[in-house]
């Protein structure tokens, strides 16, 4: 379940698209889910020291928090750029290069119109393959 702005909540669809072989992160999900019996409730939660869950979702500041500290063990320079918006446009991004729809990513991600979905995909398509580089100049 996700919250919108308004602080409503939404049921929001997982869906694998390749069982098999399942994904590694697909797996461990599904593992995590299992462990915490996840049916309707939060998945990211508290993890205490002793390895218990906490029973309430993790808050904005703590997925924000989250998001700049893994970013910046990876060795990110940049990594204070990224936040959770980082996430719903890597999501879109990745669908859109896999051949997603504008409609089906705009309905996953919540969006109302399309120039707003638009606005989260992000290109990763370097100058050799722009438009420009199939005039065979």
């Amino acid at each position: 379940m996700a919250k919108d702005r308004s602080s409503r909540s939404r049921h929001e669809q997982v869906h694998y698209s390749r069982p098999s072989p399942p994904h590694r992160s697909s797996r461990h999900f599904e593992k995590l889910a299992e462990i915490l019996q996840i049916r309707e409730s939060p998945i990211f939660r508290r993890v205490f020291k002793d390895g218990s869950f906490g029973k309430n979702a993790l808050t904005p500041v703590a997925v924000l928090l989250t998001i700049k500290n893994r970013m910046k063990t990876l060795g990110r320079d940049d990594w204070d750029d990224f936040s959770a918006h980082s996430l719903r446009s890597g999501f879109a991004s990745t669908a859109a290069e896999n051949g997603a729809s504008i409609q089906s990513i705009k309905g996953q991600g919540a969006w109302k119109s399309d120039q707003t979905a638009m606005r989260y995909i992000r290109r990763r398509e370097g100058w050799d393959a722009t438009a420009a580089s199939k005039l065979g100049l």
